[in-house]
């Protein structure tokens, strides 16, 4: 291999590690944003339950 073949090969090598590391970090980045949504869901009915208890205790404490 000459010269400009070297520096081209090195330059082929660098973009597929480069395009590896793109790749991998859009996968995590949908795994995370899976995992948020998934975390808002089982926030929102954890709120709506306690919002309902809260409901039920002001109830309770208007009958005393």
């Amino acid at each position: 291999m000459n010269g400009s073949e070297d520096y081209f090969s090195e330059i082929g090598i660098k973009l597929r590690d480069i395009e590896e590391r793109s790749n991998l970090l859009k996968d995590r980045m949908v795994l995370i944003g899976q995992n948020l949504v998934e975390l808002k869901e089982k926030w929102g009915e954890e709120i709506a339950q306690i919002k309902a208890d809260v409901e039920v205790l002001k109830d309770e404490n208007k009958r005393m």
